[in-house]
């Protein structure tokens, strides 16, 4: 039961995107610095907790960093969605297309190895703290979940338009991604099955199936030799999540989600308390 509308929150809010523009407009002069994506989060990690610490009644805990017992459960959960995801894009690609994913994977070690993954990890922390942190909160408390769900889903959507070949079918995956990690963060109250899921499933696109990343790619990835078929299953050179695989990966996870995610007790008792106290 989302709590009674508070201009303030929507102020703390406005507060929020404010500076997460502000961050956005710098990386026009900064982008080049060694390590921006680093200062960036140090910025998003400051300000997560400090907006939080500005809402009236409302414990820090609430943003989801809490670890338990129920976590783990839903980050196995997650851990399990991106196997499927392997096994999946495996099979239907040696169907479809002769196994031209994977055949292309495993080609990028080098020099920059480790640099890029850090830079894969740090960047689906970023757009979690952004898209299912403070903002989802506030947006959930004061709204409810299902307008927390179509607002963020649909920012988060939005925030692709600038990706290489980007499509409609890509859109509409990246709409359902932005649901589906919403509702892992309502049932959960925790951040960490997200950035698992999100930083996973960049990771096993570029480094295991050896697909483009949000239309980057990070292997020796060609589209030449592709038919119609297998990209309408397994999608061009935005990748895999222009797919219809996706699609129907993305729905089977959120019924999961929905179904067999635990909610964390304790979480939930001081939002009750503070709902109903």
């Amino acid at each position: 039961m989302p709590a009674k509308f508070c201009l303030k929150e929507i102020s703390l809010l406005g507060l929020f995107l404010l500076i997460i523009a502000a961050v956005y407009m710098s990386s026009i002069f900064l982008w080049d610095l060694d390590y921006y994506e680093i200062l960036i989060l140090i910025i998003l990690i400051l300000v997560t907790p400090a907006i939080q610490l500005l809402r009236k009644n409302h414990s820090i805990k609430e943003i989801g960093f809490n670890f338990d017992v129920t976590t783990l459960h839903n980050s196995a959960f997650t851990l399990i969605f991106l196997l499927l995801t392997i096994v999946s894009v495996y099979f239907l690609s040696l169907l479809f297309w002769g196994n031209a994913y994977f055949s292309t994977a495993f080609q990028f070690f080098g020099i920059n190895f480790l640099e890029v993954i850090f830079y894969i990890i740090i960047l689906a922390v970023i757009e979690e703290l952004v898209f299912r942190g403070i903002a989802f909160r506030i947006l959930l408390d004061n709204f409810g979940g299902i307008t927390a769900l179509i607002i963020t889903s649909i920012v988060f959507m939005l925030a692709h338009s600038l990706n290489n070949y980007i499509s409609l079918v890509a859109y509409i995956n990246i709409f359902f991604a932005g649901i589906l990690m919403g509702l892992m963060y309502i049932k959960s109250r925790s951040v960490y099955p997200m950035i698992i899921f999100h930083a996973g499933w960049n990771l096993i696109l570029a480094f295991v199936i050896g697909s483009p990343v949000s239309g980057i790619s990070y292997t020796s990835y060609k589209n030449t030799d592709q038919n119609k078929l297998s990209e309408f299953m397994l999608g061009g050179s935005f990748g895999l999540e222009e797919g219809f695989l996706t699609t129907i990966l993305l729905f089977i996870m959120i019924f999961t989600v929905i179904k067999f995610f635990k909610e964390s007790p304790k979480v939930l008792s001081l939002e009750f308390k503070r709902y109903y106290s």
